[in-house]
């Protein structure tokens, strides 16, 4: 009878560890929707998508939103009618266009970066500088995981970055940690689950959780958490992206700030997803050119809770300004 017992255990077990990888890369159909006025680019195995100025552009936003998000987190952002929006969606994830026809660029990933790491990504980022950019004032502005890959696309061409704004909000650091709750969910256990367990989260109405992990909550905020998990293409594209950012984290030391030409790092008062404490301690020793801002009565997604705190594009007429008085 023992022997029945062991192997229907170890049936079950290899049932689902087949299930599990048989979920791992096929593929999500795409959910998130949001009206767009403007134009698809197909990089490599990410979605640019280009908005363009509603006047004469005299300034630039190239934006690399979070892990689980899309480009819908900082379109409510960026509306002055003379700045381009330059939206990166991560490598293998779904943008929130429906139906999505973008257009092939030909990218070319010279150093063989691994879909999912924060160096596709930055490759990405420095084709988009490189071959859609249309001004000279240019702000490059990443939240969460997208932080990462702001600095580690000036790491990989720092000359192209010499003149350019950073907005790093709360921003995956070199050095820094995970929300330690967090990291332990996604430890080897979670991460070998989670392609069984997501399809469950993804029922879950962001309403039940998301006043407890990220409040304050406003309409705006709760329909962006409510569609994260259906963004990745795949779950491989969710375990592979939780490796390399602990790589990127812990295999990267503060030098990556020297070329940072000036910056703005915003810390959110309360952070369920980054290690609040280790953060902000990488974000001061950032040098002179990087300010640091702690914000109040935020979240993780400080830009979403308070978009005032976002520093505002300066135009070549402020300078000016600043220079006579």
């Amino acid at each position: 009878m023992n022997i029945v017992y062991a192997a229907v255990i170890v049936a079950f077990a290899v049932g689902v560890h087949a299930l599990r990888q048989y979920l791992m890369t096929v593929e999500q159909a795409p959910k998130n929707h949001e009206v767009f006025s403007g134009k698809l680019f197909k990089v490599g195995q990410a979605i640019v998508a280009y908005r363009p100025a509603k006047a004469e552009a005299t300034a630039t936003v190239i934006a690399m939103p979070g892990f689980l998000e899309d480009h819908r987190y900082f379109t409510a952002l960026y509306n002055e009618p003379d700045v381009e929006l330059l939206l990166i969606n991560s490598c293998n994830y779904h943008p929130p266009v429906i139906p999505c026809n973008p257009k092939p660029c030909g990218f070319f990933n010279r150093l063989g970066f691994q879909e999912g790491s924060i160096e596709y990504d930055a490759a990405v980022l420095n084709w988009v500088a490189e071959n859609l950019v249309t001004t000279k004032n240019i702000r490059l502005h990443g939240h969460s995981r997208g932080g990462a890959v702001v600095l580690e696309a000036i790491k990989q061409q720092p000359g192209l970055h010499q003149a350019n704004e950073v907005v790093l909000e709360s921003p995956v650091l070199p050095q820094a940690k995970g929300y330690p709750p967090l990291e332990l969910a996604l430890g080897a256990v979670g991460l070998y689950f989670l392609p069984l367990t997501s399809p469950i989260i993804k029922r879950i109405p962001a309403g039940l959780y998301a006043p407890l992990l990220f409040r304050p909550i406003n309409s705006r905020k709760a329909t962006l958490l409510g569609g994260m998990f259906h963004n990745p293409k795949n779950y491989k594209t969710i375990i592979d992206n939780v490796h390399f950012l602990s790589e990127w984290m812990d295999g990267n030391d503060l030098s990556i700030y020297k070329d940072v030409h000036k910056g703005t790092i915003l810390i959110g008062e309360k952070d369920t997803v980054l290690d609040r404490s280790s953060m902000l301690a990488s974000a001061l020793k950032g040098g002179d050119n990087i300010r640091v801002v702690e914000t109040k009565n935020t979240s993780h997604f400080v830009s979403l809770d308070t978009p005032e705190v976002v520093p505002p594009i300066e135009r070549v007429s402020d300078l000016l300004v600043k220079e006579s008085v």
